[in-house]
């Protein structure tokens, strides 16, 4: 992918109606302005969103994607001669979606649920009109819940070197750089998949950064106005909590929900999920 900034630190003009990444010119970098101008020198020009470039990670996966769309696209070229450009691009991007999508579902999810469920992705007509199939039933639960930032590592090596949560922002060099993975798009997936997600519970966060998000989603919740831990565990047929000891067998995490909370009752619904003794089976 080619690089969203010029030499000046500007976004260059055939990217300006790209999003700009989210934070790269905020209060973060305002202290360390050589930091920032450094950072802009490795940000690629990535559509879908403000967060394309937040970590290296998540640049290779844009890229990896970037790469597929563009080879599905030389494909559907070949077999269309006919076709304008702009068909052979959205068609090619509804490929590249399919793909997506079922890494997601079928791999990703598969391999964190403990419950056995095999989702496969069926998008037909169908599925649609099938009794099970409900439209945004739980989906202020759900925007609570997808905030994964409590199982990111503290620290993380790249190459030859280890950084914080902190420096890892931004710094897309890592990819490219000798001191990193080179450039090398399969070394870098090999270096993520060799990083162990720490345990989601509570305690799991440093300071700073990732304590805010989880605070996010508190208060998210609150806006919400989502009901108790207790009445979600009524409302799914699974015990509800009596006591503190129902939650955690932690006495020290026990006595900090009470409180916190008073009575067991007033565990709050995302709280109470992370708080929870997790399976052995479970992350």
């Amino acid at each position: 992918a080619p690089f969203l900034y010029d030499s000046n630190g500007k976004v260059k003009e055939e990217f300006n109606k790209l999003p700009v990444p989210q934070g790269i010119d905020g209060k973060m970098y305002a202290a360390r302005p050589q930091v920032r101008a450094k950072l802009k020198e490795s940000i690629f020009a990535f559509f879908g969103g403000s967060r394309t470039n937040l970590t290296p990670n998540i640049s290779a996966w844009n890229t990896l994607l970037l790469r597929e769309h563009n080879r599905i696209a030389g494909l559907i070229e070949e077999e269309n001669p006919t076709w304008d450009d702009e068909r052979v691009f959205q068609t090619a991007r509804n490929c590249t979606l399919v793909i997506y999508l079922r890494l997601v579902i079928e791999e990703y999810i598969n391999h964190i649920t403990i419950y056995g469920v095999d989702f496969k992705v069926e998008p037909e007509k169908w599925m649609w009109d099938s009794p099970w199939y409900k439209r945004n039933w739980i989906s202020a639960e759900f925007a609570v819940l997808y905030r994964w930032h409590a199982v990111i590592p503290s620290l993380m090596k790249w190459g030859k070197n280890t950084h914080t949560t902190m420096e890892y922002l931004f710094s897309n060099n890592l990819l490219l750089s000798d001191d990193g993975m080179k450039g090398n798009l399969r070394d870098c997936f090999h270096n993520i998949c060799d990083h162990r997600a720490t345990n989601m519970q509570l305690h799991n966060s440093e300071g700073g950064f990732m304590v805010g998000r989880d605070k996010s989603a508190l208060e998210m919740s609150r806006s919400c106005k989502l009901r108790s831990f207790s009445e979600y565990c009524g409302y799914l047929g699974t015990p509800a909590p009596e006591s503190f000891a129902d939650i955690t067998q932690d006495k020290d995490l026990q006595k900090e929900l009470k409180d916190v909370y008073g009575e067991v009752k007033n565990v709050e619904f995302w709280t109470g999920l992370i708080a929870k003794d997790h399976s052995c089976e479970a992350i």
